[in-house]
């Protein structure tokens, strides 16, 4: 059973971060892991660049599992496993299962059915790849025991320290937000950027909502907009190499103006966003160090929900030049990470009048 491994350690022995630095430089990887992002856990397919809430608050969905004092998204799991059972398994690669624990060994939830499934592939030997399965310590004898894995290779943390180079230093650059009131708001048939969703300009509330995440906040916007906002707000203009390209051009601009920083770019018409949102694309965006976005109920990036990573941001101005002014387009060309919001209202764009009469 040389093809099956098995990772165990205890509990805050550095498992995850061990796991997460592995997946970022070792590309050849596939299948799932469950960080802790932004105080909670997520889960996270690693080939569809998707994080997924996982744990979840009392309430917040109608389709959960709960394991000891923890409340877990069943949709997720379901998700994921789907993932799984798609995986094509011969091209070399490690198959990764992070991990197993009482919902899957005692319940038959969590990753269950697809676990098994996998398991018994590995064990027939039809695969190339190799299935690494996370085990925490005190499971790990009963886990052997339950999925006849008593012949598995057991690895400890040296088996990834060794693939992995020295990580770089994270979080070190300076993250700013761009409200982006640039656009036309044709739909809306007013500019969106002055509804007042919270007795506020919106730009003032998306503008509140950044500052404590962000370095600076800047408001991009076009010279003939100057008057719409108030004294003391910094105001960025497109730069004239990169007008009339709509996101991208307020993105080149920044980029131009102040090279090696993040930005967060936030549209003005998502009222329901909150801090929680906020706080949660930068996190993910430090912790795989790499841009990120949320995507819509259609798996849809939101580029005007993103956290852009400086290393990201070095191929913007190439990919630009190629003839490519979709923000969206740009982060699928990157792989950004994909985020699904626990709670799909908060990122709900509204674009109508009709839209905004039933806010009001």
């Amino acid at each position: 059973m040389n093809n099956i491994l098995v990772f165990s350690e205890p509990i805050r022995s550095g498992k995850s971060t061990l796991l997460l630095n592995w997946i970022i430089q070792y590309k050849n990887i596939k299948g799932v892991i469950c960080p802790d992002i932004a105080g909670k856990r997520k889960l996270y397919i690693i080939n569809e660049h998707l994080l997924l809430p996982l744990e979840v608050d009392v309430g917040s969905t109608n389709n959960t599992l709960q394991a000891g004092r923890f409340i877990f998204n069943a949709d997720s799991f379901k998700r994921a496993g789907e993932s799984l059972l798609l995986e094509d398994y011969n091209v070399p690669s490690y198959m990764l299962i992070d991990e197993i624990g009482k919902l899957e060994m005692e319940k038959k939830q969590g990753f269950e059915p697809a676990l098994t499934r996998l398991i018994e592939h590995y064990k027939s030997n039809q695969t190339s790849d190799k299935l690494i399965l996370v085990i925490r310590d005190y499971l790990l004898q009963d886990a052997l025991m339950k999925y006849g894995l008593q012949d598995a290779t057991i690895i400890k943390k040296d088996f990834f320290e060794q693939q992995i180079s020295q990580v770089k230093t994270r979080n070190t650059y300076p993250v700013i937000g761009l409200v982006m009131c640039g656009g036309k708001s044709s739909r809306m048939g007013s500019p969106k950027a002055l509804l007042k969703y919270h007795n506020k300009p919106q730009y003032i509330m998306v503008k509140n909502l950044l500052e404590p995440f962000c370095h600076t906040v800047q408001i991009s916007c076009k010279h003939e907009q100057v008057d719409w906002f108030e004294q003391g707000v910094v105001l960025q203009f497109d730069d004239d190499a990169y007008t009339q390209n709509g996101p991208v051009a307020a993105l080149l601009t920044a980029c131009k103006l102040n090279e090696g920083n993040a930005y967060i770019l936030i549209g003005c018409d998502y009222p329901a966003l909150n801090a929680n949102d906020i706080n949660l694309l930068v996190q993910t965006g430090q912790t795989f160090n790499k841009s990120c976005c949320f995507v819509n109920s259609e798996n849809m990036e939101e580029p005007l929900l993103a956290f852009y990573h400086p290393n990201d941001l070095m191929l913007l101005s190439e990919f630009y030049h190629s003839g490519q002014y979709s923000l969206g387009r740009f982060l699928k060309y990157i792989n950004a990470v994909k985020i699904g919001a626990e709670d799909e209202t908060t990122i709900k764009s509204y674009d109508t009048p009709e839209a905004f009469m039933l806010w009001c």
